[in-house]
């Protein structure tokens, strides 16, 4: 989702075309460095304002979930850091 300039309106139309009883699945990063510029809008989406978009948009929500904690942000976050110091072997 963060590869969509207008996320609301992308929810909105999924949410058309699905049909009655079906289920979608959403993943989006909360945490990634800019990639596939310049086509990157979003940096990140909060469980928060998820909830709000799928909401706002029609949805019933079965489960809202993060897939990695704090560890998995640290490691991702120390590895960002690391790849500056070794830039032939990206």
């Amino acid at each position: 989702m963060e590869h969509i300039p207008e996320p609301d309106k992308m929810v909105a139309e999924v949410n058309r075309v699905l049909v009655t009883g079906g289920h979608a699945i959403f993943t989006t990063p909360f945490m990634w460095g800019i990639h596939e510029a310049p086509y990157d809008y979003y940096y990140r989406f909060t469980n928060y304002g998820l909830r709000y978009l799928f909401e706002k948009n029609g949805f019933e929500i079965q489960e809202l979930r993060a897939g990695t904690g704090f560890w998995a942000m640290a490691g991702l976050r120390l590895n960002y850091y690391l790849v500056r110091f070794a830039p032939g072997f990206v």
